[in-house]
């Protein structure tokens, strides 16, 4: 039988608190988290729940596991993007030099999971997009996930799914926040 992991937020006594609990070892880790909370407090929380994930078994497929990070990261942002990108644009977006774009998309080019293209219009741009087998890999790896989640819900009773759905679209939504503002800002 898999652990379940279930994360819950709420309020006590006008304090966040941070559930984490494994339900088949009910193992609970509570982090109270005061509202002025500092980033070393939040990072140490993000942490803390990321390897509960992954003690809980790999979000990969086997397929996708000779993959970096930052070949993973290329994959989903062209996935969201979903039209051809000049790597100029897609390096500032990922926070990478263009010359590590380069060489990590080079990798994804010779697997044939990116097409690498210069722009018709101006030859100094080259433009990034994903293959066909770019985008079958992707969609392999949501489908995978999907189960992977499937799984650790099914563990989970209706209100604690809600609850662990709930509180990752709250940290989704103020994460999307965050960005819209230092967009806005221009930082």
């Amino acid at each position: 039988m898999k652990a379940a992991l279930f994360l819950g937020i709420w309020y006590c006594f006008d304090y966040p608190t941070i559930v984490l609990c494994n339900k088949v070892n009910k193992i609970t880790q509570r982090f109270r988290v005061p509202e002025n909370g500092n980033a070393e407090e939040l990072a140490g929380i993000f942490e803390r729940m990321m390897q509960q994930l992954t003690l809980l078994g790999h979000t990969l497929p086997t397929s996708a596991t000779s993959l970096t990070p930052q070949q993973l990261k290329i994959l989903f942002t062209l996935d969201f993007l979903g039209e051809p990108t000049p790597m100029s644009k897609l390096s500032a977006q990922l926070g990478v030099t263009p010359g590590t774009l380069t060489k990590v998309a080079g990798g994804l080019v010779e697997k044939e999971y990116l097409d690498r293209k210069r722009s018709e219009d101006d030859d100094r741009i080259v433009k990034l997009s994903l293959t066909k087998e770019g985008r079958g890999m992707v969609e392999h790896i949501k489908k995978y996930r999907r189960h992977f989640f499937g799984e650790i819900c099914s563990g989970l009773s209706a209100s604690e799914r809600r609850r662990l759905i709930e509180s990752h679209r709250h940290i989704f939504e103020t994460y999307r926040r965050i960005l819209e503002q230092k967009k806005a800002s221009g930082a």
